[in-house]
């Protein structure tokens, strides 16, 4: 995760002629402030956790669920395509 962060130091809020209102750091708060001291973008994201799973889990692209079902044991899931796994 830290390799596909993002390195935002920080950010600025500004007025509509530019003068700087806020200034945020990745350190405030402990670096879980407005700006994180790991940022990491959607997409990189995905790409981390798939690559870490991709071996042991099975993945179903060009799908999208369309009801879930949850019982004793266990969830349903229904896809749009048709297919059901659980």
């Amino acid at each position: 995760m830290r390799a596909a962060r993002t390195d935002t130091a920080g950010a600025h809020t500004v007025d509509v002629d530019g003068n700087v209102r806020e200034t945020y750091r990745a350190d405030d708060h402990g670096g879980d402030g407005y700006i994180a001291e790991i940022e990491i973008l959607r997409g990189d994201l995905s790409r981390v956790l798939y690559e870490g799973t991709r071996d042991g889990v099975e993945y179903l692209f060009g799908d999208r669920i369309a009801a879930l079902t949850q019982d004793a044991d266990g969830v349903d899931v229904a896809l749009v395509g048709g297919a059901s796994t659980w």
